[in-house]
């Protein structure tokens, strides 16, 4: 048997749109925490405790679909660093790791007063290799403040 929990994770952004162009930068943080624990027939249990932390940047197209909201398209780079414990047993063991990943998303974007936003989309994250436990596909929601708004 086992059981999963994931706790949702948060995230905030800064948006800079290049003059009246629809291209700007974003630079994002994220953090989510997972955990999970399994007992087998044995009744071996194991559970594993994982903290997330990822720190983006990114090219961002916007394209309006009405004045000051719109869907967004993205193409950058993101640092990931986790952290987790595991126990099984009566044995356990802390680990992390920290990897440079490409990142490729879409959205959406809406307005929250003058310059506060709120963002929700579809990343994807990948280090191009085998194994690589931070490939992921990733449903977001974020707040954001947005910088030279037009």
């Amino acid at each position: 048997s086992g059981g999963f929990g994931a706790e949702a994770g948060i995230g905030a952004y800064l948006d800079y749109k290049f003059g009246r162009s629809n291209f700007g930068v974003s630079l994002e943080a994220h953090y989510a925490s997972l955990d999970a624990e399994s007992t087998t027939e044995d009744d071996v249990r194991t559970t594993f405790d994982v903290n997330s932390w990822q720190f983006q940047s990114a090219l961002v197209y916007n394209i309006p679909l009405r004045p000051r909201f719109g869907l967004y398209i993205r193409s950058g780079y993101a640092l990931m660093y986790n952290d987790g414990d595991v126990s099984s047993g009566g044995q356990s063991e802390s680990r992390s790791e920290t990897g440079s990943r490409f990142l490729a998303g879409t959205g959406f974007h809406w307005p929250i007063g003058e310059n506060w936003c709120a963002r929700t989309g579809f990343d994807w994250t990948t280090g191009f290799e085998e194994e690589d436990g931070d490939e992921n596909a990733r449903f977001s929601f974020a707040l954001g403040y947005r910088m030279n708004r037009y």
